[in-house]
């Protein structure tokens, strides 16, 4: 997702960072199954609505980032 959205490989911080948002993100979800399914109504098929919701906050993060939205 990283090298998707801002087309070079992130450093090792910035991976560590990322991993760690996931992470807690993961949390989060799991103990609100509720709020997981108002970020990602509908899941893909196998993939669980807190695992799902996790991803999608990561990549909201990922497509507000300045690097992303602003070329220079």
């Amino acid at each position: 997702a990283f090298k998707q959205a801002l087309a070079r490989t992130p450093s090792d911080s910035e991976l560590v960072r990322v991993l760690e948002y996931l992470e807690s993100q993961r949390t989060t979800f799991a103990a609100s199954p509720d709020d997981a399914l108002k970020v990602v109504p509908q899941p893909a098929a196998g993939v669980a609505p807190a695992e799902a919701a996790a991803w999608t906050m990561v990549a909201r993060v990922l497509l507000n980032l300045d690097e992303f939205i602003t070329r220079e």
